[in-house]
């Protein structure tokens, strides 16, 4: 026998032996026939990832139970009607995934999400990202004022992911700081007995040096995320922490308790899950909204430990999905569970089970990796442009809600590209960009034209539409850009979000005030980009870095005619300073989120191409040249 086999069970050696002959569980392979290669290939499947995640989940299930047992909290604080009535709408320690790994688990629990990375809180980085404020998660966590929320995660090689035991505290702590110095400037009267904790909260496996590193870099944390503007409405948010945020943790030891459970009768059986609550009485968990981190997933093991379950477990399994999970989503294997992971099952059947199942998802529903999405745009604000998925410009229905729609994926409906159901009205542009770090150029050269088309349009009184697959990266990053250049972000950070508008001197943004070469053909219907009511050349002319800086001309023009200076624009009235900078991108961005769509999450390689998109020439050239 292999040394891989020693310490496997009886039931996993019988189903190593089925899974590699391919049969019911009955068939004998010789140990010696099974190389570890061979048993490495077989654990790697699909099948073996989702039965560990349903595994871990057996965990989670017994965490969410045990709490929804406890008592409610003690209130600390005289709360509003209103927020008793909000409570008593929703369920008690609501669950949350972390994104993405943490779906696949809590997808069946969860009443939304949240996104903390682990990369930001790497030994050495412990950085606060001004990208993921997560302010929407501070809602759902003040909420619950009798007991708090559950987040869940795993991780493959840690007893929890640094997401937890770094990215969260320092989250935590440098909000808890800001809402302090928020609630001084407003001059807020604090009472005898106020209580408001501004410490970081670590978990054990943080040494006391490493978390004494990162408690020196708070103010630096706190102060660059006052100075960026980011969070747009300090008094929201002062109204809405009503209790300092502070994290506990719990992890999944069940690992080592079976490890030294020699008194089992019988190996095979798994013993009942425990589950160690952290000692909310004695943390005074009542005085806190508390972020309760549940990583799931038992600590890594040897190749022989993996297979004491019957099947090859892995910690974390559901970690970079897209390398083992052929299609499924998390809301598809929820749906499937119990064929997916049918125990007559071989590997080669299960997957075929989940290509047949993600073929017919995508054949009944366009949209079927988004999940339960009943809401495929969101409006922004008064700006005239709407942002969402593919769904959302969808003919002829789409023309029931929009005037022009702006198509930023690399498929068209149709209708929409033979011009057979775009009424004689309506003005459709598509622009061929691929998603991601697939896209090389397209973005950057079309923007100058999503820009006008859209401007043109809105000031028309139209209502627009931007949309790719799913209404997170490619047109996000234009409405970012349309919001930076039109909107009055500056008059928007001053508490008056829901009236996010054009700025006045946009209404001069028309056709006829572009005067670019080429341009003198745009009454002619026969000249028009297929159906965008834009000329053929004056499309031309504004792709690429050249289009870029007629476009920007234009703009700059415009504004001066309206009355604004470039003193208004950036302080520094130089023409050669972009006309939005990584702040006022971030600002917007967080906009989009906080307040219009929730789910906007551009990748880091659309907002670089967003920052690169608004280097003015001789900007970019020092940007190169250093």
């Amino acid at each position: 026998m292999s040394a891989t086999d020693n310490n496997l069970n009886d039931e996993g050696k019988k189903y190593i032996n089925s899974a590699m002959n391919g049969g019911d569980g009955n068939d004998h392979v010789d140990d010696s026939e099974r190389s570890p290669k061979e048993l490495a290939k077989e654990g790697a499947r699909a099948r073996h990832r989702l039965l560990s995640i349903r595994k871990d989940v057996a965990f989670l299930e017994e965490v969410v139970r045990l709490h929804r047992e406890l008592p409610p909290f003690p209130s600390s604080h005289d709360d509003d009607a209103d927020d008793d009535a909000l409570e008593e709408s929703s369920s008690v320690w609501p669950v949350v995934s972390n994104e993405r790994c943490g779906s696949w688990y809590a997808k069946k629990m969860a009443s939304s999400s949240c996104y903390f990375k682990s990369t930001d809180g790497h030994v050495g980085t412990w950085n606060m990202s001004l990208k993921r404020l997560n302010v929407n998660f501070i809602q759902t966590v003040e909420r619950h004022k009798s007991s708090g929320c559950l987040v869940v995660d795993a991780t493959r090689r840690k007893r929890m992911p640094d997401a937890f035991s770094r990215t969260i505290p320092i989250w935590a702590a440098v909000f808890n700081r800001a809402v302090s110095h928020y609630r001084h400037e407003m001059g807020l009267v604090e009472e005898s007995n106020y209580f408001w904790d501004t410490r970081l909260h670590t978990p054990p496996c943080v040494s006391e040096q490493e978390r004494d590193q990162i408690e020196e870099r708070l103010p630096e944390l706190l102060q660059t995320l006052l100075d960026s503007g980011t969070i747009t409405d300090p008094q929201n948010l002062v109204s809405i922490m009503k209790r300092p945020l502070r994290p506990f943790f719990i992890t999944n030891n069940n690992k080592k308790r079976e490890k030294h459970n020699t008194s089992t009768p019988n190996n095979n059986v798994d013993p009942p899950l425990q589950v160690e609550l952290p000692d909310y009485v004695l943390e005074r968990a009542a005085q806190y909204a508390c972020i309760v981190c549940v990583s799931c997933s038992e600590t890594k093991q040897s190749s022989a430990e993996a297979w004491r379950y019957g099947f090859c477990y892995h910690p974390g399994a559901a970690d970079d999905h897209e390398l083992w999970s052929r299609g499924l989503t998390p809301d598809l294997f929820g749906e499937h569970e119990s064929f997916l992971l049918d125990e007559s099952h071989t590997s080669d059947e299960t997957d075929a089970a989940i290509d047949d199942i993600v073929s017919q998802a995508k054949k009944s529903d366009e949209e079927w990796y988004l999940g339960n999405v009943h809401q495929h745009f969101d409006t922004i604000g008064s700006s005239g442009i709407s942002v969402g998925s593919r769904r959302a410009g969808r003919p002829p229905e789409c023309w029931e809600s929009f005037d022009a729609i702006l198509n930023v994926t690399m498929s068209e409906y149709d209708g929409l590209q033979s011009g057979q159901e775009i009424p004689s009205s309506k003005r459709y542009l598509h622009v061929p960009v691929h998603e991601g770090k697939k896209d090389k150029l397209e973005l950057e050269m079309w923007l100058p034209v999503m820009l006008t088309f859209a401007i043109v349009n809105v000031v028309a009184g139209k209502s627009v539409l931007i949309h790719c697959a799913q209404g997170r990266d490619r047109s996000v990053a234009v409405a970012m850009a349309f919001m930076a250049l039109f909107c009055d972000i500056d008059y928007t950070t001053k508490g008056n979000t829901h009236r996010l508008s054009l700025q006045d001197w946009c209404l001069s943004m028309t056709l006829d005030q572009l005067t670019l070469q080429g341009n003198n053909d745009h009454d002619d219907p026969t000249s028009m980009y297929r159906h965008s009511g834009i000329s053929a050349t004056l499309v031309e002319n504004l792709k690429g870095r050249s289009g870029r800086d007629l476009f920007f001309g234009w703009v700059l023009d415009r504004r001066k005619a309206g009355g604004k200076s470039l003193d208004d624009i950036d302080d520094n009235n130089d023409d050669d300073m972009p006309l939005a900078t990584k702040q006022s991108l971030r600002i917007v961005l967080q906009l989009l989120q906080q307040q219009y769509r929730e789910i906007a999450s551009p990748t880091r390689t659309t907002l670089q191409k967003l920052h690169r998109f608004f280097m003015s020439g001789k900007h970019e050239e020092k940007q190169l040249s250093r």
